[in-house]
């Protein structure tokens, strides 16, 4: 406690070396842009901070070894000369150049002796951004994206790890998780989100005892008033206080998501699980999904006994998420249990090992699966609202649901016995990162809206392969088409989802999961919003130009009966490209914004080249999402838009 180290954690490194012995303290943490394992250096200024104290003649020097200890792109090493208290040292270095390749390589904190060395809180970052810190650039693609919360799934990867609450309130990179974690704590993104304006969605792993939870609470929510307060009475409080946190975070945001754990029916994430059990007491059997349930009702009870919970009244902004399995009994059944809890979510994939399907190749086949992935999944959907709907009219309560996660999925190596080659895995990002795929996710979260789905996860907002967001500040950085196309959404379409319903449209014969049989999906599909005097219609093709049919162009005339008779203007936001084309190393695909003029009048709408579509009606695989500023208040008729279509060749 009377350490001088800013955010000091439990313990610190000491080294007793003797004459001519040196340890290296550090590991292989960066490699060339042949790879995407490892970070890759920018040639912009890195910081490096550690405290440090020395008993005798030994130094302690900073090195950014193999390939930055050449001579042609050398980052020279920085000695630091501690003395018998500690102190804190401070430096810079900038890469001259950025490496290609992929050998990975090192960086490290040379100490050599004689002598006894203490050390505490390495780190290397970005200078420009604070330890563990988004960028600017990601907090402005965060805040351009229209997301409404943040999930903290770096809390949830500790595996056979585990943290207390003095962990996960400490500051950033101050606790013991295992490497999934990357050293997250709970201040260190309740910040993040504040900064990015989004709300939290907290995910905490089920281990922490009940007065644990009880004191979670009262640091969250509860003030602390110097000369009134003592850090007895309130330690958590004073803790957060000395934080420079000095309003309680809880009153930093409008709405809080709590969730306890990460698929909890899941056994890659043992111990962390709910499995059947039997009451000792009474021989009653549950369900894993009802133990689960039984196991929130029990925290939230211990978070509602805590005298901060009331006087924040926390029940009126705190809401509670269930983390259900698609398509089977465990997410009712834990919402059976736990009365309390007001969002029942599961994950909605358009692919991979999460559906149990295999890695797609690069072929016209897979970009047609994919663009009518809301059609074949049509009836699940609608089967778990069904379900919750179900659940509700038994209870009385108002359990809302929706995704825990959701976007382009991916099959990996070793699950469901897969086995994805190099090639496999490139091929797969090729079309899970094309406008096929970013059209795909944009139908199924609006499909699944228009079944009643509240809270909607993509899954994942970060740079690189798989189900990430963005492409690696090497590849250009750019927004996967997946992003950009709920981020063009959010943007533009907020407001109440309004039914919209099909008097005529071409169908599209699938394969069903089942072997032998068939479904038939719509062609078009039409979604529609509104918020006041803003009416949003959005316009999906399905159809993929020549596939299956070789003569198909894939064009389908469209005409809207709108629920109005004017506006003041009308814009059009479309994706541009091609349905295979792909963001992986460029940004190809796009949204264009098309202002179709003021004054709109009528009450439909053609897709035609006065519209920004093509003489033949919507082009193939393609979002139109139309945007209706200022229409009248017309309430004579129903918030419907009726759709029509035909097939052309």
């Amino acid at each position: 406690d009377d350490t001088p180290v800013a955010e000091a954690g439990e313990t610190f490194l000491r080294l007793q070396l003797d004459d001519g012995k040196t340890v290296a303290l550090g590991e292989y943490s960066y490699a060339g842009t042949g790879q995407h394992w490892y970070e890759v250096l920018e040639t912009k200024p890195y910081r490096v901070d550690v405290w440090l104290r020395r008993q005798g003649g030994g130094k302690v020097t900073f090195k950014v070894l193999d390939y930055y200890s050449r001579a042609d792109h050398k980052i020279e090493p920085i000695e630091f000369i501690p003395t018998e208290n500690w102190q804190r040292f401070t430096a810079t270095f900038t890469p001259p150049q950025i490496q290609p390749g992929n050998q990975p390589c090192r960086i490290v904190l040379e100490i050599s002796g004689p002598g006894s060395f203490d050390i505490d809180n390495l780190r290397v970052y970005r200078a420009d951004t604070a330890f563990l810190d988004y960028t600017e650039k990601e907090y402005a693609e965060l805040r351009l994206s229209g997301m409404q919360a943040l999930r903290t799934h770096g809390l949830i990867k500790t595996q056979r790890r585990t943290y207390d609450l003095e962990q996960l309130t400490n500051p950033a990179g101050v606790n013991s998780l295992g490497y999934g974690a990357k050293s997250n704590t709970l201040p260190q993104t309740l910040a993040m989100m504040r900064k990015a304006g989004m709300r939290p969605w907290l995910q905490i792993e089920p281990h922490l005892s009940p007065e644990e939870w009880g004191s979670l609470v009262e640091y969250i929510a509860a003030p602390y008033r110097p000369g009134q307060d003592t850090p007895a009475a309130k330690p958590w409080a004073w803790k957060r206080f000395l934080q420079g946190q000095v309003k309680p975070w809880a009153d930093e945001f409008d709405r809080i998501y709590l969730e306890l754990g990460n698929e909890t029916w899941n056994g890659l994430f043992r111990p962390w699980v709910f499995t059947d059990m039997v009451d000792a007491a009474t021989g009653k059997r549950y369900t894993a999904g009802q133990v689960y349930g039984l196991y929130q009702e029990y925290v939230i009870a211990c978070l509602r006994a805590s005298p901060w919970w009331q006087a924040a009244r926390l029940d009126d902004k705190v809401e509670f998420v269930l983390g259900g399995w698609s398509g089977f009994q465990y997410g009712s059944d834990a919402a059976s249990s736990s009365p309390s809890s007001g969002h029942l979510t599961v994950a909605a994939y358009l692919g991979g090992w999460d559906i149990g399907e295999q890695a797609q190749p690069n072929v016209p086949a897979s970009f047609h699966k994919l663009l009518n992935v809301a059609g074949r999944i049509a009836p699940r959907i609608e089967k778990h609202a069904l379900e919750v709907r179900a659940l509700n009219s038994r209870t009385g309560k108002a359990l809302k649901i929706g995704t825990y996660e959701a976007g382009p999925g991916y099959a990996l190596n070793g699950l469901n016995n897969d086995r994805v080659t190099p090639r496999q895995a490139a091929e797969q990002e090729q079309v899970q990162k094309s406008l096929a795929s970013g059209i795909a996710t944009l139908d199924v979260f609006l499909s699944q809206a228009a079944q009643g789905y509240h809270l909607q996860n993509f899954f994942t907002f970060a740079a690189g392969d798989y189900w990430k967001s963005h492409a690696r500040w090497y590849d250009g950085g750019q927004a996967y088409p997946a992003w950009k196309a709920l981020a063009s959404f959010n943007h533009h379409a907020t407001g109440a989802m309004l039914a919209t319903q099909t008097v005529e449209v071409p169908q599209i014969e699938l394969q069903s999961p089942k072997a032998g049989k068939t479904t038939r999906s719509p062609a078009v599909a039409a979604y529609a919003t509104r918020n006041k005097t803003r009416v949003a219609v959005i316009l999906i093709s399905r159809k993929l130009a020549g596939h299956p049919d070789p003569d198909d162009t894939g064009f389908t005339p469209v005409t809207v009966d709108l629920p109005f008779r004017s506006a003041q203007a009308i814009t059009l936001h479309r994706m541009s490209g091609e349905a295979t084309a792909h963001n992986l190393h460029a940004d190809t695909v796009t949204v264009e914004t098309l202002p179709l003029g003021k004054h709109w009048r009528g009450q439909q709408l053609h897709v035609d080249p006065s519209t920004g579509g093509a003489a033949q009606g919507l082009p193939p695989s393609s979002v139109f999402l139309y945007v209706f500023e200022g229409v009248d208040a017309d309430t004579a008729r129903p918030p419907r838009s009726r759709v029509r279509s035909r097939q052309v060749h």
